[in-house]
């Protein structure tokens, strides 16, 4: 009695294309994120890539700006209190320059951080997407009998 028991059907995922040309570049772009990541961090890898990146990343935070003010303020501090070309003005740039840019490399690298995760959101979701559902779908006499049930429980 191959009627009692329940059919397996796929069910087509009408929203494939869509998603799929969606998330698609949201992925690529959190494998490079990932890929630059574990090249700044390794030091294996397209070095080029991941210096590329960085350098494109001060120019846009505006890196030279923060530069030129930090050392402007360093300058004028020396200058204020008769030091400017003392041992301690130079100490000043070095210290402030290292904060300058372990601060901006440390936003660089939560930045591709977030890239990567929203990447691999992206990738999870084509991956569910694509996978297509499978449901049973319950065999006549089986819902018949359920439906039956139901209203002899409400007696």
């Amino acid at each position: 009695m191959s009627f009692l028991k329940p059919k397996i059907k796929q069910s087509p995922n009408n929203n494939l294309d869509l998603v799929t040309d969606l998330y698609t570049p949201q992925a690529q772009a959190g494998v490079g994120a990932t890929n630059i990541l574990q090249t700044l961090l390794t030091g294996k890898g397209d070095m080029g890539a991941a210096t590329g990146g960085w350098e494109g990343y001060k120019d846009l935070a505006g890196y030279d700006n923060a530069l030129r003010d930090m050392q402007r303020g360093v300058s004028a501090t020396g200058a204020a209190s008769g030091l400017l070309r003392s041992g301690a003005t130079g100490q000043a740039y070095l210290r402030e320059g290292a904060k300058l840019n372990e601060g901006m490399f440390n936003n660089y690298l939560q930045s591709l951080g977030s890239l990567a995760g929203i990447g691999n959101q992206g990738g999870q979701l084509l991956t569910q997407v694509g996978s297509g559902e499978t449901y049973k779908q319950p065999s006549t006499a089986g819902g018949i009998a359920s439906l039956a049930g139901k209203i002899f429980g409400l007696f």
